[in-house]
């Protein structure tokens, strides 16, 4: 909710027509400044400027005008209220005509496009230019301020990011992510369906679950296939992958067993996507292909479904948590959101191109990048992680370059959290599950009846200490796997390491075998030097397994070896500590003995100082002392011309030899010249007596020819 003073922000922009008029202004005002006061103080915090604070207002003003000015239902798409949407284009920088054209006026930029964009295939230009549902005036001006909040988003997140990031290499890094969780409106005691926001929270939750379920159960089994350490454990038949194919299963992932049969059993992602295209579909389309595709497949082995239609009109329920926690969710309007909104995609071009120097200077950065999804913020190569993660999402958006370029918002969602996905991957995981004992969920179909909203909160017995709910606690403990990983990492191996990597780290305790790898000249055998030094450490036969190239240890092992390293080498690092502390000591030792030094000599030249100060002569001698000076300077000033002018005579002398050397240099060069001058003419006059007696002797034997055969002969 935005509040504030006119003028109070920044000049005029938050101008409404009346108080009482405008919709959604709170009641508290005080408590909407002294938030609003909490929110300007983190901005300076996190070292925002106060050009860039304003162009941030400058764009939620914009916002704000934008839903008082609507649009009309009848005739033209047009500005209901005019003054306010004035008002909006003053904030953003630019002409009332320029905003209402890039609000409603869309196809002057499809023709544009049309008629400056290279000629392409047919089947792919009707693809990307298929109009499918036409927008109406309100949705125009819904997608332009969705689009002015998008951008809004991104530059924020930019520079928080701005604030954290270092150009230093850093070693390593820790990533949280932290998303709104499991959302189920039975929770909150509501008596409704589930939104499409809610949906997508939900997918959000279930692919990182089924990321939990690769990680803890599917790389684990697999690790110790590949290494031949048998471990007595099964890998747990239901998994989150068939509620996460339910919502983003692509056409190349379809088989006979996720669609029971049915040929074309996509994700709903993708079933909205496709049908938004298609003119003339509705919503029952699309719940019908997913019932087709989906609503006789089971998620887990008692046969639950993982979609089922509801007996209201366009209600489906999925089963989520593994089946134990089903959703119903209202597809009403689900066809409509999936549309790309031609508003929301002017959005940034209107802030780029912005009159006001804190809009352009905020929102051009972001023009420099290459957009590969609108809604994706923090591709800045602001630091090495941020350079990471726009490699990461590049490549993810990469694989459906086609959807994105034709802006789909289903299938931007899935690439999100691809994206999402791929990132953390490239980590060292660990999940944390967070379990709640407040919703009131039926552990068989999740249709408990909620306890009554108490008058003093928000919540079911606010102000009382709520009872543990011990159904909601199995249907969260069962939907995250978490007993069935505990029981793998009591029976499994809960650390491993490679061969060499766990030698050299434990090798400490095995003195000789240390002693024996460091006189060695050659390769280590990093298998028998495991092995002899697990022979030195004496663990249980069943504690520790050694497989192809890497060592497996029960839960606790390895804390208690590294315990055992600490404990032997704390002998050798109490002595290492001793030997330093005692080097600085001496140090210090020799800084204040300097010091004391120092500082006794300036007290006996105070001293001296105290006593000779009330002497008349030494009155005398404080008198004199600057005109002695003067003095001094004088003569010194005169030994300094004196040297300047030695200088002078010095350099006057050297320029002399200097010309003299230059006038005997010329003369040699020239006398040389004409040696060379007289010996290339005696030259030319030998070659010429040489060329003359040959001419003559060949016109001898041109003239007398006979003579010539004779005396051949």
């Amino acid at each position: 909710m935005l509040v504030a003073d006119s003028g109070a922000v920044v000049d005029g922009v938050f101008t409404s027509p009346s108080e009482s008029s405008v919709p959604g202004l709170p009641e508290d005002k005080q408590k909407a400044v002294a938030g609003f006061v909490r929110l300007r103080g983190a901005m300076d915090a996190l070292g925002i400027t106060q050009m860039e604070q304003r162009a941030v207002w400058r764009v939620l003003a914009a916002i704000y005008h934008l839903g008082l000015a609507g649009a009309c239902k009848v005739g033209r798409k047009q500005f209901m209220r005019f003054e306010c949407a004035n008002h909006a284009a003053e904030a953003l920088g630019c002409e009332f005509e320029e905003l209402n054209t890039a609000t409603f006026k869309h196809h002057l930029r499809q023709i544009i496009e049309q008629v400056t964009r290279r000629p392409r295939r047919p089947g792919l230009e009707d693809e990307e230019t298929s109009s499918g549902l036409k927008m109406t005036g309100t949705e125009c001006v819904q997608g332009m301020a969705a689009g002015l909040y998008q951008e809004l988003f991104a530059a924020v997140v930019s520079l928080v990011n701005r604030s954290f990031s270092s150009h230093q290499l850093s070693m390593a890094s820790i990533m949280v992510v932290d998303t709104p969780g499991f959302q189920n409106p039975r929770h909150q005691g509501q008596d409704r369906a589930a939104t499409f926001e809610e949906l997508c929270h939900n997918y959000t939750h279930e692919r990182l679950q089924l990321l939990a379920y690769q990680a803890t159960f599917v790389s684990t089994l697999e690790r110790h296939r590949e290494e031949g350490v048998p471990v007595p454990f099964d890998l747990p038949e239901s998994s989150p992958a068939m509620t996460v194919a339910v919502m983003d299963q692509s056409p190349s992932q379809v088989h006979s067993a996720a669609g029971g049969g049915h040929g074309d059993a996509r994700g709903l992602f993708w079933v909205l996507d496709e049908e938004v295209r298609v003119e003339g579909s509705s919503d029952s389309v699309v719940l019908e292909r997913l019932r087709v595709a989906f609503e006789g497949t089971g998620v887990d082995t008692e046969g639950t479904a993982v979609l089922r239609t509801c007996e209201q009109p366009l209600h489906f329920e999925v089963s989520h948590q593994r089946g134990r926690d089903p959703v119903r969710y209202d597809l009403a309007g689900w066809l409509r959101r999936a549309k790309p909104n031609l508003s929301a995609m002017d959005a940034p071009q209107i802030l780029q191109q912005s009159q006001r120097e804190e809009l352009r200077s905020l929102f051009r950065a972001r023009a420099t990048l290459s957009p590969v999804s609108r809604a994706v913020a923090g591709l800045e190569p602001t630091s090495q992680q941020a350079l990471q993660r726009a490699r990461v999402v590049r490549r993810t958006f990469a694989g459906s370059l086609a959807a994105t370029k034709r802006r789909a918002p289903c299938v931007q969602i899935k690439l999100q959290v691809d994206a999402l996905i791929n990132l953390v991957k490239g980590a060292r995981l660990h999940f944390i599950h967070c379990l709640t004992s407040a919703p009131a969920v039926d552990s068989k179909r999740g249709q408990g009846c909620p306890p009554p909203q108490q008058p003093g909160g928000n919540h079911p017995g606010a102000g009382e200490a709520q009872a543990l709910d011990v159904p909601a606690l199995r249907v969260q403990l069962a939907g995250g796997h978490v007993l069935e990983a505990l029981r793998l990492h009591r029976a499994g191996y809960a650390d491993h390491m490679a061969l060499g990597q766990f030698r050299r780290r434990f090798q400490a305790l095995d003195p000789p075998l240390m002693k024996q790898i460091s006189a060695s000249t050659e390769g280590v055998d990093e298998r028998k030097a495991v092995e002899r030094l697990l022979q030195t450490l004496d663990l249980e036969e069943q504690a520790v397994a050694v497989g192809h190239s890497q060592v497996f240890l029960r839960a606790g092992v390895a804390s208690r070896l590294e315990r055992q390293r600490e404990q032997l080498a704390a002998q050798s690092l109490v002595l290492l500590q001793a030997t330093c502390r005692g080097f600085l000591s001496r140090q210090a030792l020799k800084k204040l003995k300097l010091r004391r030094l120092a500082a006794q000599c300036i007290q006996k030249n105070m001293v001296a100082f105290l006593a000779v100060k009330d002497w008349p002569w030494w009155r005398l001698l404080g008198s004199l002392r600057p005109r002695l000076s003067a003095t001094i300077g004088t003569e010194q000033l005169r030994a300094k011309e004196e040297e300047l002018a030695g200088l002078r005579r010095k350099l006057e002398k050297s320029e002399k030899s200097r010309k003299e050397l230059r006038q005997s240099t010329e003369l040699l060069e020239s006398t040389v010249r004409l040696a060379r001058v007289g010996e290339s003419e005696a030259e030319i006059q030998s070659y010429v007596i040489r060329c003359t007696g040959n001419s003559a002797l060949k016109k001898s034997e041109i003239t007398n020819p006979t003579r010539v055969d004779q005396s051949r002969k």
